[in-house]
Protein backbone atom coordinates (compact mmCIF):
# COMPACT_ATOMS: atom_id res chain seq x y z
CA UNK A 1 0.00 0.00 0.00
CA UNK A 2 1.28 3.70 -0.45
CA UNK A 3 2.27 5.52 1.98
CA UNK A 4 0.07 9.16 2.31
CA UNK A 5 0.52 11.85 4.83
CA UNK A 6 3.13 11.51 7.81
CA UNK A 7 3.49 7.42 6.58
CA UNK A 8 -0.16 6.47 7.22
CA UNK A 9 -1.18 3.73 4.71
CA UNK A 10 -4.70 3.46 2.77
CA UNK A 11 -5.36 0.46 5.79
CA UNK A 12 -4.82 3.13 8.67
CA UNK A 13 -7.33 5.58 7.17
CA UNK A 14 -9.68 2.27 6.60
CA UNK A 15 -9.04 0.99 10.30
CA UNK A 16 -9.63 4.65 11.58
CA UNK A 17 -13.03 5.14 9.58
CA UNK A 18 -14.04 1.58 11.27
CA UNK A 19 -15.10 -0.13 8.27
CA UNK A 20 -14.57 -3.59 8.49
CA UNK A 21 -16.19 -4.25 5.27
CA UNK A 22 -12.90 -3.07 3.17
CA UNK A 23 -10.60 -4.63 5.34
CA UNK A 24 -12.29 -8.19 4.80
CA UNK A 25 -11.44 -7.84 1.06
CA UNK A 26 -7.43 -6.86 1.93
CA UNK A 27 -4.75 -9.78 1.86
CA UNK A 28 -2.93 -10.55 4.91
CA UNK A 29 0.22 -8.89 3.76
CA UNK A 30 -1.63 -5.78 3.36
CA UNK A 31 -2.58 -5.78 6.61
CA UNK A 32 1.29 -6.34 7.83
CA UNK A 33 1.80 -2.49 7.52
CA UNK A 34 3.44 -0.07 9.13
CA UNK A 35 3.41 4.34 9.63
CA UNK A 36 6.13 6.49 10.58
CA UNK A 37 5.66 5.91 14.30
CA UNK A 38 5.74 2.42 13.86
CA UNK A 39 1.85 1.59 14.43
CA UNK A 40 0.40 -1.28 12.50
CA UNK A 41 -3.21 -1.19 11.65
CA UNK A 42 -3.86 -2.93 14.82
CA UNK A 43 -2.66 0.33 17.18
CA UNK A 44 -5.11 2.25 15.24
CA UNK A 45 -8.17 -0.05 15.62
CA UNK A 46 -6.73 -0.24 19.89
CA UNK A 47 -6.79 3.50 19.87
CA UNK A 48 -9.75 4.13 18.42
CA UNK A 49 -11.42 1.58 21.00
CA UNK A 50 -13.00 -0.45 18.11
CA UNK A 51 -13.37 -4.55 19.53
CA UNK A 52 -14.68 -5.58 16.27
CA UNK A 53 -12.00 -4.46 13.89
CA UNK A 54 -9.17 -5.46 16.72
CA UNK A 55 -10.77 -8.83 17.28
CA UNK A 56 -10.43 -9.45 13.18
CA UNK A 57 -7.17 -8.04 12.53
CA UNK A 58 -6.05 -10.31 15.68
CA UNK A 59 -8.20 -13.49 13.92
CA UNK A 60 -6.32 -12.41 10.40
CA UNK A 61 -3.03 -11.36 11.19
CA UNK A 62 -1.86 -12.39 14.69
CA UNK A 63 1.37 -11.41 14.82
CA UNK A 64 0.37 -8.20 15.01
CA UNK A 65 -0.30 -8.74 18.98
CA UNK A 66 3.31 -8.33 19.44
CA UNK A 67 4.27 -5.63 17.37
CA UNK A 68 6.06 -2.56 19.04
CA UNK A 69 5.84 1.09 17.71
CA UNK A 70 8.28 3.64 18.00
CA UNK A 71 8.00 4.14 21.72
CA UNK A 72 8.59 0.41 21.96
CA UNK A 73 4.34 0.14 23.13
CA UNK A 74 1.74 -2.50 21.60
CA UNK A 75 -1.39 -2.02 20.35
CA UNK A 76 -2.54 -3.80 23.91
CA UNK A 77 -1.03 -1.11 25.98
CA UNK A 78 -2.58 1.43 23.51
CA UNK A 79 -5.61 -0.33 24.37
CA UNK A 80 -5.04 -0.69 28.13
CA UNK A 81 -4.36 3.29 28.41
CA UNK A 82 -7.21 4.42 25.88
CA UNK A 83 -9.98 2.04 26.04
CA UNK A 84 -11.24 -1.12 27.37
CA UNK A 85 -10.37 -3.46 24.39
CA UNK A 86 -9.64 -7.32 25.42
CA UNK A 87 -7.16 -9.36 22.58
Amino acid sequence: MNKLIKGTTKVHLIVEENDINKLRTLSKNELFVFDDDGESPLHYAATNGNQIICDWLVYKCPELINIRDNEGKTAMDWARKYNDIKF
